[in-house]
Parts: C-alpha cells; structure tokens; sequence
C-alpha cells in the first residue's frame, strides 16, 4: 500500500468499508431469515396447540350436550311410565269388573311401577354431578313411593267392597288427586 497514493489508497479503504458492511448485512440478512423461520415455526406449533385444544374442548362440550340430552329423554320416559301407571289405575277402576281385565290391568299397573322405580335407580346414577336435579329426583322417588302406598289401600278399597262398582267408587274418592304431587315433581325435573 505504500506505492499506492492517496486517491487508491482510499478506494481501497473505501472497497474494504463496502465489503465489511456487505458482510455485516448479509450476515443479518442471514440472521432475520432464520428469526423468522423461528418464529413461524413457533407460531405453527401455537397453533397446532390452539386447535388441538379447541378440537378437545369441542368434544367435551359436544360429549356433555349428549349426556344431558340422555338424561331429559331419559326423564320423558319417567313421564310416560308414571302416565301409564295412572292410566292402568283407572282401566282397573273402569273395566276391572270382570276378573281378567282386573288381573291385566293390575299387572299392567305393577309392571309401569317396578319400571318407574328402575328408571329412577339408573337416572340417579346419570344425576350424580347435578346435585340440584338428583334433589329433585329424590323428590319425586319419594312422592311416588308415598302415592303407590296409597295405590295399595285404594286397591284394597276396591278388592273388599261387596261389589266392583262400589269398591270402584271408594276407591276413586280415596285416591282422586294424590296423583298431583308426583306428576309435579316430575314436571319439576325436567324443567
């Protein structure tokens, strides 16, 4: 360089100037690039992470929409037991004059209350993380138990009276409208 004047000298200095900062720039260039790279890979796994938790939380709630969907569908078909043994109590009353009705009829009777009560046994279970609704169901077990004892002594009203018809009638004044609190109780829980 000692041949070399000024003029040169300072292309020269300026040349070297030029490479470094073209290096340094490439060199960052090179590191942005590879921050950005970075980066989108992280923000792709976080969103991997995102939707595979929406997809799971989904599931849960859709899972959850089911189970209670089960337990009102399982509650309608409590109604309709409970509305089946009402209506076999009064074909007992009505055509229970001749013995084969009365015997079909009480059978049909027993038979809607022993499925009542298994029903009420399997949606206690499905009740058991809804502590408001299993109160309610208790409710009605109780209300329902309370009224077949009442069924029982109706049912004896009508099998000691001298004939079908008076037995029928004391039977009917005995148990008109017991039947309201379990038929609420029930309409109460599947509110």
């Amino acid at each position: 360089m000692k041949g070399l004047g000024i003029a040169a000298k300072c292309l020269v200095l300026v040349g070297v100037v030029v490479l470094v900062m073209w290096l340094g720039l490439s060199a960052f260039y090179l590191l942005e690039q590879r921050v950005q790279r970075e980066l989108i890979a992280g923000t792709d796994k976080q969103t991997e992470i995102i939707q595979t938790r929406i997809q799971q939380s989904l599931s849960s709630t859709a899972s959850h929409a089911q189970d209670i969907l089960k337990i009102v569908n399982d509650i309608r078909n409590l109604q309709t037991v409970f509305l089946d043994q009402v209506q076999n109590w009064k074909n007992i009353l009505i055509r229970g004059g001749f013995q084969d009705k009365k015997e079909e009829y009480t059978k049909a009777f027993e038979g809607a209350k022993e499925s009542f009560i298994a029903q009420t046994e399997a949606l206690s279970e499905a009740l058991g993380l809804y502590p408001e609704a299993l109160a309610l169901l208790e409710k009605t077990i109780q209300e329902h138990q309370d009224l077949c004892g009442k069924y029982d002594l109706a049912l004896s009203l009508l099998n000691f009276a001298d004939n079908h018809i008076d037995g029928a009638r004391a039977a009917d004044q005995y148990i008109a409208g017991r039947d309201h609190n379990t038929t609420q109780a029930l309409s109460d829980l599947s509110l």
